[in-house]
């Protein structure tokens, strides 16, 4: 698998938060995080960065890494009930507020495959087993789940905004096809 791009711009940014407070707060240690979703499909896919999701598995790690956005200079702009949304210059993070969970049972909460994918803050790639031939195909897949949100009228109709945002840039739908949720792991570093 070709991660040349993750190391570029995922590897600075991991070391960044896990070492930029030694020197202004020795004291704090760094939560185990990651990234998922988008960022990391938009690295593969090399397309634009629109926000870093980011996300810990424990909610009483969340105020800690805050603090070390806002130490690098990170200034939240937005907050809703589910996220906070900080922005440095031309970054933007996008924490989650309500998902305390690891990577993999994330994904039990994404739609497609080609979104099923993290990077944690121990340089392990997490992704679908198909997320890249479905990415290099712009092919939406998908993932077979028990998440009964997905039914809901709000699911619903969620599902087929982002829907209509793939199909705009090109991607189309798979329906004869739905995948289990068989997660693999890699080390980038």
């Amino acid at each position: 698998m070709e991660h040349k791009n993750l190391n570029k711009v995922f590897v600075p940014f991991i070391e960044l938060l896990k070492s930029h407070h030694i020197l202004t707060l020795p004291w704090m240690r760094t939560p185990y995080f990651y990234f998922a979703g988008g960022c990391i499909r938009d690295t593969f896919g090399n397309s634009n960065i629109n926000d870093f999701d980011l996300y810990v598995t424990q909610e009483s790690d969340l105020d800690t890494l805050i603090t070390i956005l806002k130490e690098l200079g990170f200034v939240e702009f937005y907050r809703t009930e589910f996220s906070a949304k900080y922005r440095f210059l031309n970054s933007y993070v996008d924490i989650s507020l309500i998902n305390f969970y690891t990577p993999e049972d994330l994904f039990k909460t994404y739609e497609y495959t080609i979104n099923c994918v993290a990077l944690d803050s121990e340089y392990n790639l997490y992704y679908h087993k198909n997320f890249l031939s479905d990415l290099e195909k712009r092919t939406l897949v998908r993932v077979e789940h028990e998440n009964e949100w997905f039914n809901s009228d709000e699911g619903i109709l969620s599902l087929s905004y982002r829907e209509m945002k793939f199909l705009n840039r090109g991607y189309t739908i798979d329906d004869s096809k739905v995948d289990k949720l068989d997660i693999k792991k890699i080390n980038i570093k």
